[in-house]
């Protein structure tokens, strides 16, 4: 079954530099975030961002990240919209709509992946400096805050793997 494709999708590639340059990109970003902005959670994600954020916040922000990539990646945009009917939405694209780099996103998952290994009830054992650090507000920027919270999550994630050998 032939799939519609726009015209200008055979023309134009989507970039990885985190900024649409495309028509078909600028289409496909603007849909989604039209789409999640009418659903619950994205003011709250919006307003999360606007503001000093403790971990735990963050670690909410992640969830929502982690939510609209599982989502949207892969599927087509609706076949009417004008200009990018039926495009598959790539990964970089939900991430433009979100206002995220691929970078960050990469460091939002590990932090997202170990947080529930370590962090409260967390599958491994709960360590109370994570656990600490949860609630902590960013002492400078949410970006380094976070890289202090990987640096420690990946020191936790070492030494419980030296205690339990494979």
């Amino acid at each position: 079954m032939p799939t519609s494709i726009a015209p200008s999708a055979m023309f134009n590639k989507p970039t990885l530099s985190g900024t649409p340059s495309t028509e078909l990109d600028s289409i496909v970003v603007r849909h989604v975030r039209e789409v999640m902005a009418r659903e619950p959670g994205w003011d709250a994600f919006v307003a999360a961002r606007a503001r000093e954020v403790t971990m735990r916040s963050q670690l909410a922000q992640f969830a929502y990240i982690r939510r609209a990539l599982d989502r949207f990646v892969g599927t087509p945009t609706p076949p009417d919209l004008q200009g990018a009917g039926g495009v598959a939405v790539s990964r970089q694209q939900v991430l433009t709509a979100l206002g995220q780099k691929p970078a960050q996103a990469e460091v939002a998952h590990e932090i997202w992946e170990l947080a529930r290994l370590y962090g409260e009830r967390g599958v491994r054992g709960e360590d109370a400096r994570v656990v600490r650090m949860l609630d902590e507000v960013a002492p400078v920027t949410p970006q380094m805050h976070a890289q202090q919270f990987l640096k420690l999550l990946r020191d936790v994630h070492r030494q419980w793997e030296e205690a339990h050998p494979a």
